[in-house]
C-alpha cells in the first residue's frame, strides 16, 4: 500500500477507530460518462443546426456533402454531433474509471473487514488474557509439582484405610551390588572348561584330472597338377592361337617340367644364353600383363613378347 493510500485510509477513520464513509465525486457516478457524451453530441449538432444555410453551403462547396443540397446541413450536423459526443464520452469514461479505482478499498482494508475477533473463553479457556496459569483447567495440580520437586516421592493418605485391607508400602529399589572382583585364575579356568575339542578335518574327495581332447592334424592333399591331356593340348596349339590364361598355364607347366627333369648333358653356351634370354623375356611379359597398370598398347606388346618367347623356347626345350 502506497503512502497516498495510507493517508487516505487514516483520514477516513475517526478518533474512535471507525471508518468514515468517503465522499463520492461526480465522475464516480455511473451516468457521468453517458450524460457527458449525450451533452457533447447535442452541442455539436446544435451548433451546425442554428447556423444559416448559405454559410453552411459556402463551407461545403466543392465537397461531396455540398452536392446534397438542403440535406447537407443536417448530415453535417449529425457527423459533428457524433464526433463531439464520442470524444467527450471517451474523456468522461477515463475520469470515471480513475475516480472509481481511487474510492475502492485496498486489499488490507478488505482483509480487516473479514477478520473476526477471537473468543477468549472458547479459544483460550479463560475470559481474560491476563488470568494466572494456575487457575487454567489444563494446568497441573500443586501437589504433583511438589512431588516432582522432592528427591523421593512422599506417600500421601487421603482416605482412612478400610478394615481388612492392607496398605501397600512403597518399596525403594535395592542398591546395585558392587562389581565382582576380577579373578584371573577363575577366568582362566572358565576358558579351559569352555575350550571345545578340535573338529575332525573333512576329507576331500580326489578330483579327477580334466580330460584334454587330442587334436589330430588333418592331412590335406596337394593341389593336383593339370592333366597330361590338357598339357598336351596346350603344347600342340600354336602360340598365336592361345589366350592369355592358356599361355600362362603353358608357361607354368614348362617351368615345372624344367625343375622336375633330371640334369642331362650340359647344353652349349649359345643355347643356354638364348634359353635364358627367352625365359627373361617371358617373365617380363608376364609381369607386365599381371601388373594391370599399363595401357592397352603395352598389354598388346607384352602379349606378343610372351608368345615370341614361347615360340623360341619351344624347339629348344622340346616341350611343344
Amino acid at each position: 500500500m502506497t503512502s497516498g493510500q495510507t493517508r487516505r485510509t487514516a483520514g477516513k477513520r475517526k478518533r474512535g477507530g471507525k471508518p468514515v464513509r468517503a465522499r463520492r465525486t461526480l465522475a464516480a457516478h455511473r451516468a457521468y460518462a453517458p450524460l457527458l457524451g449525450v451533452w457533447g453530441a447535442a452541442l455539436g449538432g446544435a451548433v451546425i443546426a442554428v447556423m444559416p444555410y448559405p454559410l453552411i453551403g459556402a463551407m461545403l462547396e466543392g465537397t461531396l456533402l455540398g452536392s446534397w443540397g438542403a440535406a447537407s446541413q443536417i448530415l453535417f450536423a449529425a457527423i459533428l454531433a457524433t464526433l463531439a459526443g464520442s470524444t467527450l464520452f471517451a474523456i468522461a469514461m477515463l475520469q470515471h474509471r480513475k475516480a472509481v479505482s481511487g474510492t475502492k478499498p485496498s486489499m488490507v482494508e478488505l482483509a480487516m473487514r473479514q477478520v473476526t475477533p477471537i473468543n477468549p473463553a472458547v479459544d483460550l479457556g479463560s475470559r481474560r488474557l491476563d488470568d494466572p496459569v494456575d487457575t487454567m483447567p489444563f494446568s497441573t495440580p500443586a501437589w504433583r509439582d511438589a512431588d516432582l520437586d522432592t528427591e523421593h516421592p512422599v506417600r500421601r493418605r487421603e482416605h482412612a484405610p478400610v478394615a481388612g485391607t492392607e496398605v501397600a508400602e512403597e518399596q525403594t529399589p535395592p542398591a546395585p551390588a558392587a562389581p565382582a572382583a576380577l579373578d584371573l585364575a577363575a577366568f582362566d579356568e572358565l576358558l579351559l572348561d569352555q575350550t571345545a575339542e578340535p573338529e575332525p578335518a573333512i576329507q576331500s574327495k580326489p578330483m579327477s584330472a580334466p580330460s584334454v581332447p587330442h587334436l589330430r592334424a588333418v592331412e590335406t592333399d596337394p593341389m593336383p597338377l593339370p592333366g597330361t591331356a590338357a598339357l598336351a593340348r596346350l603344347r600342340a596349339t600354336p602360340p598365336e592361337a592361345l589366350s592369355l590364361a592358356e599361355m600362362v598355364e603353358r608357361f607354368a607347366a614348362a617351368l615345372h617340367d624344367h625343375r622336375e627333369s633330371p640334369p642331362t648333358d650340359l647344353p652349349a653356351a649359345a643355347d643356354l644364353a638364348a634359353r635364358e634370354a627367352a625365359l627373361a623375356e617371358a617373365l617380363r611379359a608376364l609381369a607386365a600383363l599381371s601388373g594391370g597398370t599399363g595401357t592397352a598398347r603395352s598389354a598388346v606388346s607384352a602379349t606378343g613378347s610372351l608368345r615370341a618367347a614361347l615360340s623360341q623356347a619351344h624347339p629348344r626345350r622340346g616341350v611343344g
